[in-house]
């Protein structure tokens, strides 16, 4: 009888401990098991410790369909949201609500190359990673239930590296640098304006001209995006807000009336035409050899749409006829390679 007790022990502990031994990293049960993401720390080793390669890290395009490509300068940051690819096919996409790991990330110019670091470290295993930047070195996107509020005024972007395998590039080394395949997509419209007074003789001669601001009326408050999505969604779709260009920021190439005060190129969200783009235009102007100074502001509109990743330059050339009788102002349109689209003389109102 002892000897068949101990022969049934042995039979069933051996069954104990082959159910033991199946029972981990199996995928789909939870854990993060499957061939890359071993299921347990001391499987899966140290962790990695990941930087980027930058390379061309923004993309603008022409509305003929070409694209150019901008450097993110050194200082800037984007913030990146990783997902657990383990136990999904590499066709799938995440629940982009609920990343398992987010962290900022700073550009920053390392032997002549433009890499980017964090306090991101990640064990081995297959992730989806999405970056998102306001091309900004002080604020990031947020990621609220799969959508991000913008704002006009912040330059968004995005790009996504779907099924990163992230081991560590050389044995014994716990770090791995990950280029990005494509550059940051811009998702707002850049704008330039600027302002000139035409060239010939005026009714009344300008001594000098500056420019006070420019006020842009007829664009979205904010707009959502989608991180499934890949767009802005259909919310916040009135027409009200507005945006300024301060004077301040303006710069030209020489003291001359008829040489552009120009703006630094901002984003505005993008607008698809429906409404008229209206332009209050304030500039200071000194007249009669700089006797006398005014500070006027000029209106002109135009029904003009805003495609996302595209640059504008608007250009407004003034003709001046004095205080009393109202000033001519013409608006053209330009696209980032300077060539002129359509654009129509607009009066002031």
């Amino acid at each position: 009888m002892k000897i068949r007790s101990r022969i049934t022990e042995s039979i069933l502990g051996g069954i104990a401990l082959l159910l033991t031994a199946c029972s981990g990293n199996l995928p789909g049960d939870g854990n993060t098991g499957g061939t890359d993401s071993p299921g347990t720390p001391e499987e899966k080793g140290e962790p990695v410790s990941i930087t980027f390669d930058m390379g061309s890290a923004i993309q603008t395009r022409a509305e003929d369909g070409t694209t150019q490509d901008e450097i993110m300068e050194a200082g800037n940051t984007f913030r990146i949201y990783v997902y657990d690819m383990a136990g999904m096919t590499n066709t799938e996409t995440p629940n982009f609500s609920s990343p398992m790991a987010n962290s900022v990330y700073t550009v920053k110019l390392v032997d002549e190359k433009l890499v980017a670091t964090g306090d991101l470290t990640l064990y081995r295993g297959t992730y989806y990673m999405y970056l998102v930047s306001y091309n900004s070195d002080s604020e990031q996107p947020e990621n609220v239930n799969g959508k991000i509020n913008v704002v006009n005024g912040k330059d968004f972007m995005y790009t996504v590296l779907p099924n990163v395998v992230v081991q560590p590039q050389t044995s014994g080394s716990n770090q791995m640098s990950v280029k990005l395949p494509t550059p940051f997509k811009r998702l707002g419209s850049q704008v330039q304006v600027s302002v000139a007074a035409k060239n010939g003789q005026q009714p009344v001669a300008i001594t000098t001209l500056k420019v006070d601001r420019i006020t842009v009326k007829g664009l979205h408050s904010s707009l959502d995006y989608s991180l499934s999505d890949f767009k802005w969604k259909d919310s916040n779709s009135d027409f009200n807000a507005d945006y300024t260009f301060y004077g301040g920021e303006f710069t030209r190439k020489d003291n001359n009336t008829t040489s552009f005060w120009t703006s630094p190129p901002k984003v505005l969200l993008p607008v698809d035409g429906s409404e008229l783009l209206t332009f209050d235009v304030t500039l200071i102007i000194s007249y009669n050899e700089g006797e006398k100074e005014i500070n006027p502001t000029y209106t002109a509109s135009m029904q003009k749409v805003l495609m996302p990743g595209m640059t504008y330059q608007f250009d407004f050339l003034l003709t001046f006829y004095g205080e009393l009788i109202p000033a001519d102002l013409t608006l053209a349109v330009k696209e980032y390679n300077e060539i002129e689209l359509d654009s129509d003389g607009l009066g002031a109102d």
